[in-house]
């Protein structure tokens, strides 16, 4: 026999340790409203010790009765049937994760009502209160028993949490920017050319020439520009994409930049020709030239002894 309680209690303990964590709750003592006729103070007194029962029996722990009387000893507050803040200052004078409130009426149309709320030690209620009505059919305690039972389950005091949930830091306000549309680079503008021409046989000639070469390679350049600028993309009914509108800003910069280029090397290439056509077969003392671009063509300046 011996050898037997040592198995079973080897395997009670076994079994102890697997069970799996259940949250403590600290009840407030029953709170009777209105009782019914004939109901004694000793049947209060045995509801009221009924009470942690119950909650254990709901799948929830409850503090141990000495830890229970000194948690209510220094609580000396009666508003928990209203105040979460109440029930969450018994929750932490007991070393509980929640605190519970139950109050038992009896109305006129002799039916007995529970009502009931927990709240964690945090002041975080754990949803509406709840409410469960029964008609009176037998002893009050014994219906009231039954309500009390119902109301735990509708408060779901055995699936609360064990342990209070981790809180993530709150991460700071970051404010959203605009995307900021990026510029293609330009190419810079060619120098204003300025050629000095001495005295010789064909200074307009060299002038006009010189005119010519630069305006053809503005021109070249200014048309690289535009043609590398891109296009945006269209639907069906002639609308930009909403992707592509962002893009629309920066096209057009550089295909303005493109034209600018383009007209300005035209215009010198113009003057270079016209230059050539009136240069004279003799020789002239000197001639000064200047082309300076400007936003949308170019000034050219001719001077000297023709």
């Amino acid at each position: 026999m011996r050898g037997w309680w040592v198995v079973l209690v080897v395997l009670s303990a076994s079994e102890a340790f697997g069970q799996e964590p259940r949250p403590l709750v600290a009840p407030f003592p029953l709170e009777f409203k209105r009782v019914p006729g004939g109901f004694s103070k000793k049947e209060r007194e045995e509801l009221q010790k009924l009470l942690p029962l119950l909650v254990r029996g709901a799948d929830a722990a409850v503090p141990d009765p000495a830890r229970m009387a000194s948690s209510l000893a220094e609580l000396k507050r009666q508003d928990c049937g209203r105040e979460d803040e109440c029930l969450a200052q018994l929750a932490k004078l007991s070393g509980s994760l929640y605190g519970l409130y139950v109050g038992l009426d009896y109305t006129l149309e002799k039916r007995v009502v529970a009502v009931g709320r927990v709240v964690r030690d945090d002041g975080v209620a754990m949803g509406p209160a709840k409410t469960v009505e029964i008609v009176k059919q037998g002893a009050f305690k014994d219906i009231a028993r039954d309500a009390v039972n119902q109301l735990l389950a509708q408060l779901g005091v055995g699936a609360l949490a064990p342990f209070r949930p981790a809180v993530e830091p709150a991460k700071p306000d970051v404010p959203k920017r605009d995307p900021e549309v990026k510029k293609p680079d330009l190419p810079p503008p060619p120098p204003p050319p300025v050629v000095v021409v001495d005295e010789g046989p064909s200074g307009m000639q060299v002038a006009g020439w010189t005119m010519v070469g630069v305006g053809a390679a503005s021109a070249i350049a200014g048309a690289v520009v535009f043609a590398t600028a891109g296009g945006v993309r269209k639907d069906a009914s002639g609308n930009i994409l909403a992707e592509d509108i962002e893009k629309l800003p920066g096209i057009q910069t550089q295909q303005a930049a493109g034209v600018g280029v383009l007209a300005g090397g035209l215009a010198v290439g113009v003057v270079g020709a016209l230059l050539l056509g009136l240069a004279p077969a003799k020789t002239a003392p000197s001639v000064n030239m200047s082309v300076i671009p400007v936003n949308g063509g170019a000034v050219a300046t001719v001077g000297g002894a023709f």
